[in-house]
């Protein structure tokens, strides 16, 4: 095997890895991805802040206020997981719904244009408006439905990578 087949055959390993942790521990899932980004936010922040001291200039100051609301995210992320979980599943939610509910207006609309098939396109208006108010009601179940389904995807895909690297040369 060449180095390139290798290295892809190791991310593949990896995202079957990933997936299986995903499928298996969904809880601690959301929780190591919220991690992430919470680390992340606090590494963005830390770096915008000395970047701003290094470099001061009259007209960063909207940097170094960023940098430190970047700060603030992540250690809120971090010490308060829940809070971010729900928070996230709020925003998300409330998109979700505001979506089914603008189609739901739209497929008004082709109703009262004499558009035919209106009644199989409000199945399609109505799921999100439920998937949304799930997501309000379980913030944690949805993260958790959410992570599993990725980690179906990601073993699909570490199994499909991994068939093609020994398959082709």
């Amino acid at each position: 095997m060449n180095n390139s087949k290798v290295g892809f055959v190791l991310v593949a390993l990896i995202m079957i890895a990933v997936g299986v942790f995903f499928v298996f521990q969904p809880s601690g899932a959301v929780r190591t991805v919220f991690r992430i980004f919470g680390i992340g936010f606090l590494i963005a922040g830390i770096i915008g802040v000395i970047s701003y001291f290094l470099n001061r200039d009259i007209n960063m100051y909207f940097k170094l206020i960023a940098s430190v609301l970047e700060m603030i995210i992540g250690l809120v992320i971090l010490i308060h997981e829940n809070v971010a979980v729900t928070f996230y599943a709020i925003i998300a939610g409330m998109t979700v719904i505001i979506d089914g509910v603008e189609n739901l207006l739209e497929l008004i609309s082709m109703k009262k244009a004499g558009l035919a098939d209106w009644k199989a396109i409000l199945f399609l208006a109505v799921i999100p408006i439920i998937a949304g108010l799930i997501i309000l009601f379980n913030p944690f179940g949805a993260a958790e439905a959410l992570i599993v389904v990725t980690g179906i995807l990601l073993i699909y895909m570490g199994v499909i990578n991994i068939s093609m690297a020994l398959k082709y040369n």
